[in-house]
């Protein structure tokens, strides 16, 4: 339980990083940020929002961000397997 945890606080975080980053480094030629504006939008094509020089930093944040919560997720799997397989 404790990796679990441990995992996706780790990938929350990181996941959370590459959004603000993104939100500070905007481009200004399109227009501000919204609130409607999706997560998984802003995630999967930063390239769209931020400036190019963060770019690399913010797919980092997020890959890793998403490899962390399937960690995360697979440990818990993994243990609830082997809790009913007793």
């Amino acid at each position: 339980m404790a990796a679990f945890l441990a995992l996706w606080t780790a990938g929350i975080f990181l996941l959370t990083g590459g959004r603000l980053l993104t939100r500070l480094r905007w481009r200004n030629d399109i227009p501000p940020f919204r609130r409607e504006l999706g997560v998984i939008e802003l995630a999967i094509h930063p390239e769209r929002y931020a400036v190019t020089e963060t770019l690399p930093l913010i797919r980092f944040l997020t890959g890793a961000g998403i490899v962390l919560l399937g960690a995360g997720l697979t440990v818990l799997i993994n243990s609830l397997i082997f809790y009913w397989s007793r």
